[in-house]
């Protein structure tokens, strides 16, 4: 029989461990004869994604300049959600952010059947990227000519 999955973690020194935990087992298994056999192959996959309390700053920033058009949440539980943008966050300061779509009529949640994409999450993301860029590279106040 063979089993496979994934090992998700949210810092590299919990991958470690369990790197470790996995091939602790396995040792233990061959010192007693088990009838069990392991044979561990670790893939590296999926690093977390981790963002950078500059950037997220940043984000909060252009949310409360969105004027209550946006509703800023802070708080949420990690998630292992962000498979590639994990990868990008390696390499530069990030900051994921949700854009909630979900009104009485879009309930259903991503990679659902029944799910219908918010045209209205449109208008409000754009705002929010508008801002954004504001917040970094602020608009330049051109004189009458």
């Amino acid at each position: 029989m063979k089993i496979c999955g994934t090992l998700r973690y949210l810092a590299d020194s919990e991958k470690i461990k369990l790197h470790n935990a996995i091939l602790n087992t396995t040792l233990y298994e061959e010192n007693y004869n088990s009838r069990i056999k392991i044979k561990p192959i670790i893939i590296p996959c999926y690093p977390p994604t981790i963002n950078s309390p500059e950037q997220t700053e940043y984000s909060k920033i252009a949310v409360k300049n969105m004027n209550g058009r946006a509703k800023l949440i802070t708080g949420l539980k990690p998630s292992m959600a962000t498979e590639d943008f994990s990868f990008f966050s390696k390499k530069v300061k990030t900051s994921y952010v949700w854009l909630g779509t979900r009104d009485t009529t879009h309930m259903a949640s991503l990679h659902n059947s029944s799910y219908d994409f918010n045209d209205s999450a449109l208008e409000i993301g754009m705002d929010y990227f508008k801002q954004l860029v504001h917040t970094r590279c602020p608009p330049v106040k051109r004189g009458k000519k």
